[in-house]
């Protein structure tokens, strides 16, 4: 039978290493799977947010790959005839790699960005009117990687993002500040999490998303491919079992 991405429980750890052979061993360009990650949002938002009744985005951009996500993501959107609005909560200046090629790509299109950040503040009452302004969030702000709970500034604008209960929140592989291992907020539950109300994961589902409490800030998971072989997926899952 096909192998069912939504049924592939993986840890943080294991979807790393699936990234990391997916580029070493059989040689797919990271941006490339960045790519994949991104059209996989795509179907799922056109899908459960179609552009009729949800036209107006706010793409919330963080600092590296979740931030380069959120981008991709944005051009892909505007393409398929969403109003895109790109919300730098990281400077821009300062993404590189497949992260600062998204960049250049949407800042060759063009596309309408607000940047929030100054130094080490964010513009917390640009963001309130921004999000009501819109009438969907796409969350690229943290990734799996967070270490610890989110600090402010990104708290205090995770939080706002929170009290928007009319916003609907698309999280890209994981609701920001959230741990896809434990199932709960950092820091052991006490730090401050995005509430989303879909969650799109890539590669495989989180070992955390499947204990108590955490649909409460994934909402519903899609699983989406980034295009890895199958072969390297079984590998993972009968190798590393969470």
């Amino acid at each position: 039978m096909p192998i069912s991405l939504q049924d592939i429980y993986l840890t943080v750890a294991q979807t790393r290493r699936i990234d990391a052979l997916a580029v070493e061993r059989y040689r797919m360009p990271s941006i490339v799977l960045m790519e994949n990650a991104a059209r996989s949002a795509l179907a799922a938002v056109t899908t459960f947010y179609p552009p009729e009744n949800f036209r107006r985005v706010a793409a919330l951009v963080g600092a590296g790959n979740n931030g380069g996500d959120g981008l991709a993501v944005a051009r892909l959107l505007h393409n398929a005839g969403y109003l895109v609005r790109v919300v730098y909560a990281a400077d821009p200046d300062k993404l590189d790699g497949d992260a600062g090629v998204n960049r250049d790509i949407v800042q060759a299109m063009h596309l309408p960005d607000e940047l929030l950040r100054s130094g080490d503040e964010l513009n917390l009452e640009r963001a309130e009117a921004v999000f009501g302004d819109s009438d969907l969030a796409v969350d690229g702000l943290l990734g799996t990687g967070i270490k610890g709970a989110a600090r402010p500034p990104l708290r205090d604008l995770i939080e706002l993002l929170n009290n928007q209960p009319a916003l609907p929140v698309v999280a890209l592989d994981v609701p920001s500040g959230f741990d896809a291992d434990a199932g709960m907020p950092a820091d052991q539950g006490e730090g401050s999490a995005v509430i989303a109300e879909t969650t799109v994961t890539f590669a495989a589902n989180k070992a955390g998303y499947r204990e108590p409490g955490a649909d409460a800030y994934t909402g519903r998971v899609i699983v989406g491919s980034i295009g890895v072989p199958v072969e390297l997926l079984e590998e993972v899952r009968g190798t590393l079992r969470p």
